[in-house]
């Protein structure tokens, strides 16, 4: 926790991402899926929409699954990423950047849906992004993350 996050950053080609979980309930969560989406850079420009920009599968059942997660514990799911060689060629080399999108739904033992991933056409335009974070209904099962680019 005391590093400073200037080791956090992206680079082209194979990354991983860490998704922290945590279980703020009093029960057990028996299932839950992770998505992890990387938004194009006008998404971060302009209001161009973000819906169907995302990288990543939105179809239902997608997502890396982890758990069970106990009461009040936590759960990380490693998920892979590819970054391609310059994700924003808009931008100088020293001010390239990836924003990453992570999502969790959870299920119970028997497959049924108790907490939805969060609906992302809410997202249209960077005014609704913020929104989405400050006050959508599951806005706690979602976080925005942005990292540096390295070549």
């Amino acid at each position: 926790m005391g590093d400073s996050h200037d080791v956090d950053v992206a680079r082209p080609g194979a990354n991983f991402a860490y998704v922290r979980v945590r279980n703020r309930t009093r029960l057990q969560l028996d299932q839950v899926r992770v998505r992890l989406f990387r938004l194009p850079p006008e998404a971060t420009q302009s209001s161009a929409c973000w819906v169907g920009s995302f990288e990543g599968d939105p179809s239902p059942g997608s997502g890396v699954p982890i758990g069970p997660i106990a009461a009040g514990a936590r759960a990380v799911a490693e998920i892979p990423i590819d970054i391609p060689a310059d994700p924003d060629t808009a931008m100088p080399a020293t001010g390239k950047g990836v924003m990453l999108l992570a999502m969790a739904n959870v299920s119970d033992a028997a497959g049924n849906v108790l907490e939805p991933f969060p609906d992302i056409a809410a997202i249209t335009d960077v005014a609704a992004s913020w929104r989405f974070f400050a006050e959508g209904p599951l806005a706690a099962s979602a976080a925005l993350r942005g990292l540096r680019f390295r070549p």
